[in-house]
Formats: C-alpha cells, sequence, structure tokens
C-alpha cells in the first residue's frame, strides 16, 4: 500500500488546482492573493514561490522571499496558500511526508508573517491569528477548505498543532468530521499519517473515534504501521485499536508492516495478539 492516498493529492495540489472538493462551499475570507498578474519586473513572483515549494528547493524558496518577503502569501488562482502546499511536503521517498516540526519550507513560510486565514493559522500553528479568526466567526471551526475538502482541524492535526487542536475543538470543531474528499479521512487519521503522536494522544483524549476507517477501509493503526512507529501503536492500542482489523483489501496492520520491514512494529503487533 502507497503511504499513503493523501500523496497523490500532495501531487495534485503542487501541479495545479484541483477539483472543487466534495460538497466544499465557496472559501471562507481569506487575505488578499499576492498572485499578480504578469508584470515586465524581473523581480521574483508567486509562481517562484510554488516552483521552490514543487522542487521542494529551501534555498530557493529563501531567495525568493529574501526578495520579496511579501510572497510568503502567495496564492493559487484557486486560494490555496503557498502555507497550505508547504505542510504537505513529501519526503524524498515520495510516500510519506515530512514531519511538521522539521519543515523548512513551511517555517520559512511562516517567518515572514504572511497574512492568514483559518487554513494558515491552523497549518503554522499562530494560535493568537487563530484566536482572533474564530472570535469573529466561530464557524470558521468547521470550514470546508474549498480545494482539500478538509477543516482546520485536520490541517492542526496534520501539523502536530496541539494547541491549535484545543482551540479549534473549544470553538466547535468537529472531531470525527470526515473529510469532503475521495479519501474520507479524520483528523485523527491524518495526525498518524503524518506521526504527530502528541497530535493523535489529544485528539484521542478527547473521544476521537480510534477506529474510524478512509478510503479503502485504512485506519489509524494500520497507517502507523506502515510508518513503523511502536509509540503512535501503543497509543492506539492503548485506546482500544482492534489489532487484527482489516483494510477493504484483508490486509491487516501486522501485514503492512511486514511488507514494508518494520520489523519491530510487527514483533510489537505480534506481542498484542496481531496474527
Amino acid at each position: 500500500m502507497r503511504l499513503h492516498a493523501l500523496a497523490l493529492l500532495l501531487a495534485l495540489l503542487i501541479a495545479g488546482p484541483l477539483a472543487c472538493a466534495e460538497g466544499a462551499a465557496p472559501p471562507p475570507s481569506s487575505p488578499p492573493s499576492v498572485a499578480a498578474p504578469p508584470s515586465r519586473s524581473s523581480g521574483p513572483t508567486a509562481d517562484d514561490v510554488f516552483a521552490a515549494l514543487k522542487a521542494r528547493d529551501v534555498a530557493k524558496l529563501a531567495a525568493v522571499l529574501d526578495a520579496n518577503a511579501s510572497l510568503a502569501g502567495a496564492r493559487r488562482a484557486d486560494g490555496t496558500s503557498a502555507i497550505v502546499v508547504a505542510l504537505f511536503t513529501l519526503n524524498d521517498d515520495e510516500e510519506t511526508f515530512v514531519k511538521p516540526p522539521d519543515n523548512r519550507l513551511l517555517r520559512a513560510l511562516a517567518d515572514r508573517h504572511p497574512p492568514l486565514d483559518i487554513y494558515d493559522a491552523s497549518a503554522a500553528g499562530d494560535l493568537e491569528h487563530l484566536r482572533t479568526l474564530l472570535s469573529g466567526d466561530p464557524t470558521l471551526a468547521n470550514a470546508l477548505h474549498p480545494r482539500l475538502g478538509i477543516t482546520p482541524l485536520h490541517l492542526a492535526a496534520f501539523a502536530g498543532n496541539t494547541r491549535g487542536i484545543e482551540v479549534l475543538l473549544s470553538s466547535g470543531a468537529t472531531l470525527d468530521l470526515a473529510s469532503h474528499n475521495k479519501f474520507h479521512n479524520t483528523p485523527l487519521v491524518l495526525s498518524v499519517l503524518s506521526d504527530q503522536y502528541d497530535a493523535a494522544s489529544a485528539l484521542l483524549a478527547k473521544g476521537a473515534n480510534v477506529e474510524a476507517a478512509e478510503e479503502g477501509g485504512v485506519r489509524a493503526l494500520h497507517l502507523a504501521a506502515e510508518l513503523g512507529d511502536v509509540r503512535l501503536l501503543g497509543l492506539l492500542l492503548e485506546h482500544r485499536a482492534m489489532v487484527d482489523a482489516r483494510t477493504d483489501d484483508g490486509k491487516t496492520a501486522l501485514d503492512l508492516a511486514t511488507k514494508r520491514g518494520r520489523r519491530e512494529a510487527a514483533s510489537f503487533l505480534r506481542e498484542r495478539g496481531a496474527h
């Protein structure tokens, strides 16, 4: 199993605008885009920002932002921000995501303090701005990203933004809302997908459904097994994840850990009754 199908979503996001997410409403008010019409200036443009993100070139991105810091607020024509694109940066294996705390592209953008919408604030962990936006409009807590079909809570979970998770839930965010896209994943699944133990723990402590399955019957335990993260596996099992739950094509967490050569994870699962 590719770790994970959401990587395909990223590929589409990086390549260009996506089709509108399932059931997504028009986007909530966002900061003005800096993606201006082409000019004759020789300076960098928003296109250069997205090219650097696509290439995962931190030095190139830094050079662009050094020349024009306002480009940290770059947005595609569909409204998707550079911040959100950067959050979903893949590792060189093209299957796993750069852990948000180690994401230099994301930090390079956030450190320039661009204008943020609710999705950007959740992704970048800007708690002050997140609180300000939610105090003005609490319905933003469940607003669907118009292209990705995910909520701010999904983004905070993926980013490992535990305090943002608390702020969003206290503002009425739906804990187990499935994304309105082909993956139908919950915030918990996204926290595991990016290997964010603390975020997963925070969501589970609030009662997140550990058995929520996304497309293909994939559960959080399956993803943790593919990652080989024994600590995450233990957390999920402590919250009563079914050790032998199967995906739609019949794979267990042990099957997936074994297939990917995650020996420690496979041994851990066997010790807890997997077979």
